[in-house]
């Protein structure tokens, strides 16, 4: 997969992208002060990031000024992320990580961030080939055990998102991985699934451990009162897939929660 499409100046989700795929890309596109935030803890996400770099594979296409042969064979065993280029050592530097294990430290964080000073580009770089990147790793994944996994609780997340990119002057970039498959690929990723609007929804029957549902909306419609949609395919095209349907019940659900939270002030 071959990620070159620039990061768009709206929130963005990436769909379709690994881990490892998702850190090449904000290797390759941003300045800094760049944050991935990673939605697990630190321990669970170096596993997946190992077992991801040691399956067979042919690396990606190192990017310019990346010190590496095309045509040596060890390239072709060895993942792009465990070869200590200068272009890899120079910016990952720049790129700093939070590990949240739980919903209440990813918002704890997202409402207190301040982003770095900027630092000035590489003289290499065309002005705007890159951007602040915050990224926002598996977050969705974070709700599956509490009762916020519903419209109410997912736009709280995701707006806290969008004002943190916001005050640091950042392009935010939405991914999760779903599950894995023993390939190596991706086997389902959440987006056309269906949650309930409000918090709180009885649990413990179905597939899903979750009855009484009521009105549901697809996570894909939450996410896309504030972000386009960004599908990277095989041969290295981007797609932006972005539904302009209004939202009417998850601005409402929205909107009632920002109520409650100026009741509780």
């Amino acid at each position: 997969m071959d990620l070159t499409g620039a990061p768009s100046s709206r929130p963005t989700v990436l769909t379709g992208i690994l881990p490892t795929e998702l850190i090449e890309y904000i290797l390759d596109h941003h300045a800094a002060p760049s944050t991935l935030i990673i939605c697990s803890s630190r321990e669970t996400f170096l596993h997946q990031l190992l077992t991801l770099i040691q399956k067979p594979h042919s690396s990606s296409p190192p990017p310019a000024g990346d010190n590496t042969s095309e045509t040596s064979p060890q390239s072709e065993r060895v993942h792009r992320l465990l070869i200590p280029t200068l272009h890899l050592l120079s910016t990952s530097c720049t790129i700093s990580l939070a590990f949240c294990p739980t919903l209440q430290h990813l918002r704890a964080y997202l409402t207190i961030y301040q982003a770095s000073a900027p630092s000035p580009s590489p003289p290499l770089d065309k002005p705007g080939t890159r951007v602040p990147i915050f990224a926002l790793l598996n977050a969705i994944a974070l709700h599956r055990s509490t009762p916020d996994l519903s419209a109410q609780g997912l736009s709280r997340t995701f707006a806290a998102a969008v004002e943190a990119a916001v005050r640091g002057k950042m392009t935010l970039i939405v991914s999760e991985c779903g599950n894995i498959g023993e390939d190596g690929g991706l086997e389902s990723e959440p987006w056309e699934e269906q949650v309930p609007l409000l918090n709180g929804v009885l649990r413990g029957l179905g597939a899903e451990g979750r009855v009484g549902a009521g009105r549901t909306v697809k996570i894909r419609r939450v996410l896309e009162r504030w972000c386009v949609f960004r599908t990277y395919e095989i041969n290295g095209d981007d797609n932006d897939d972005c539904n302009n349907e209004e939202m009417t019940d998850v601005e409402a659900v929205t909107k009632e929660d920002q109520n409650e939270e100026m009741l509780e002030i």
